[in-house]
């Protein structure tokens, strides 16, 4: 009955965080594969567009931490809620100045017209489960190439609310003359959202559009199927618990 109860709890709480709460924050669509040559032909068409109440946009391309303080990734002890971050390629941007939704929780961010050597603000999560921060050394290898950067801050990342977020966010220099596409995530309502897309998409034929509605709605359904078969399991399990239990005072 306990593990019933707490399955059901965990369930609608799933369920409510993904339909009710997510779909508030989240934006209407993400945009990929924006070439450097289309961002303001891009820019202009969505912001000017009916409806649009919000768009974000960065560059990105593609890194995988390959050392920390020179010690590749297999001979540290990486706590499993962060080993994620080691498995395969990360996305990567840069940014001159810091977002409003960027909280920097240790160091500081580097001046808008740094020019000097590589720096980067690292997920605090990351951070403090490996005991490192501001002044540390990363390698990233990027477009084959290994780069070793320093830590300038940790920062913290609200993931939960599906805006563009990053692991690791350079400083300008490095990463601006790599070959990279951009991302973008807009919110607009939801009766021009298919227009949107179809100008989007038609005027762009390159880049496409993930509807994060839809991908919600995946999700939630996806937690139900797996709430009823695990439903199901602890069910089996109270009912062979019964029987055991009925034999057992029968036998008495």
């Amino acid at each position: 009955l306990t593990v019933l109860v707490a399955i059901a709890l965990v369930e609608g709480n799933l369920s409510r965080q993904v339909r009710e709460s997510l779909p508030e924050e989240a934006p209407s669509f993400y945009f990929i594969d924006i070439q450097p040559d289309e961002v303001a032909a891009f820019d202009a068409l969505v912001e000017g567009f009916p409806g649009v109440t919000d768009l974000q946009q960065v560059p990105m391309l593609r890194g995988r931490i390959v050392a920390v303080n020179g010690v590749p990734p297999s001979e540290l002890k990486i706590p499993g809620d962060v080993q994620w971050v080691f498995r395969g390629d990360r996305g990567l941007t840069w940014m001159r100045q810091p977002r409003a939704v960027d909280k920097i929780t240790a160091g500081s961010w580097w001046p808008p017209d740094y020019s000097g050597p590589p720096l980067v603000s690292l997920h605090d999560e990351v951070g403090n489960a490996l005991g490192i921060g501001p002044g540390d050394k990363l390698t990233i290898n990027i477009l084959g190439r290994n780069v070793e950067v320093t830590i300038a801050n940790l920062r913290a990342v609200d993931w939960a609310n599906l805006s563009i977020n990053f692991v690791m966010i350079f400083s300008p220099g490095l990463l601006e003359q790599a070959p990279q596409t951009h991302i973008a995530t807009v919110k607009v309502d939801p009766a021009n959202a298919d227009a949107l897309e179809i100008a989007v998409t038609d005027r762009f034929t390159n880049v496409s559009s993930i509807r994060v509605k839809e991908a919600l709605e995946q999700v939630g359904r996806l937690i139900g199927q797996i709430a009823i078969a695990v439903r199901a399991i602890a069910a089996v399990a109270l009912v062979a618990g019964v029987l055991v239990l009925a034999g057992a005072v029968e036998h008495q």
